[in-house]
C-alpha cells in the first residue's frame, strides 16, 4: 500500500489494485481496477476490506445491517486515496 497514507476504519477511499483474471485462451493480462467505499478492516495483514453498500435499517425484515464490499489483497494495492 501507499506510504504516504495509511487507511483507517471509516474511512472513505479510492483504491487502485491490479487484478489477475483467469480466461479461457487469451489472457489480457494484468487488469487494473479502482474500487471505493468505506474502510471496515484496515488491520488485517493480507487484505484490506472497504464496504461499497450498506443498509443501516432493512424495516420489515427486521436486519439492522447489510453490506456489500470488497476484500482487496494488500500485495495488489497501487495507491489508497482518502476520499
Amino acid at each position: 500500500m501507499s506510504k504516504e497514507y495509511e487507511p483507517t476504519k471509516g474511512d472513505v477511499v479510492a483504491v487502485r489494485w491490479y487484478d489477475a483474471h483467469i480466461f479461457k485462451g487469451e489472457s489480457p493480462g494484468r487488469m487494473d481496477v479502482i474500487s471505493w467505499g468505506k474502510v471496515e478492516d484496515a488491520e488485517d495483514l493480507e487484505y484490506l476490506t472497504i464496504v461499497q453498500s450498506e443498509v443501516q435499517n432493512a424495516g420489515e425484515v427486521d436486519v439492522e445491517r447489510v453490506m456489500w464490499g470488497q476484500a482487496i489483497p494488500k500485495e495488489s494495492i497501487l495507491e489508497v486515496k482518502k476520499l
